[in-house]
């Protein structure tokens, strides 16, 4: 039988330096550059009153013809029916009946400046919100142009170096003790 054991005691020191580099490179620099270029120079753009034009219907002139010439026809029926009634009261030539269809006259002519009125007001309103909605989207768009700028320009926050250092120090200790063993066997 032997008995034995064993000390020891080591220290350990260690130091480093770590640097790290994160830049873009020169092709996406060059890209991101370029393409901050071509989107920049969005500026408000004002209402052009102008532009309600495009958005004019085109068909404006004949809406207000067919409204107009069925307008004329109920006049022409109400001065016939006119005519009869004052025909069938006796009514020919005198003061009355000239006032009678005057008033006639002046109601259909006003009928007809509200209808041409109406229909002007409607394709007025109708352009002019197209051209709003239009001048809307346009300001819109260039804002989310900026808005891509800012992130294309943000990439380049990115880049940068990280540098860090340190120490690592410590001590290690061991002990043991063994034991071994071997039986005899046999004549000795």
């Amino acid at each position: 039988m032997s008995i034995g054991g064993s000390k020891g005691k080591s220290k350990t020191n260690q130091s480093f330096n770590q640097t790290q580099t994160n830049t873009l490179s020169d092709r996406a620099a060059g890209l991101l550059t370029g393409q901050i270029g071509a989107l920049g120079g969005m500026d408000y753009r004002a209402f052009d009153p102008a532009s309600m034009e495009q958005f004019s219907n085109p068909f404006a002139s004949d809406v207000i013809d067919a409204s107009l010439a069925r307008l004329n026809h109920e006049g022409d029926v109400a001065r016939a029916a006119q005519k009869a009634d004052t025909a069938g009261r006796g009514a020919f030539g005198n003061s009355r009946r000239n006032i009678y269809e005057a008033e006639l006259d002046a109601g259909i002519d006003r009928n007809r400046g509200d209808l041409i009125a109406g229909l002007n007001a409607a394709n007025f309103q109708q352009a002019q919100a197209a051209a709003l909605g239009e001048n809307q989207n346009q300001n819109a768009y260039n804002l989310d142009i900026q808005g891509l700028i800012s992130a294309l320009i943000s990439q380049f926050g990115n880049e940068g170096t990280t540098t860090g250092s340190g120490t690592s120090q410590g001590t290690t200790k061991n002990s043991g003790l063994g034991f071994s063993w071997t039986p005899k066997f046999g004549g000795g």
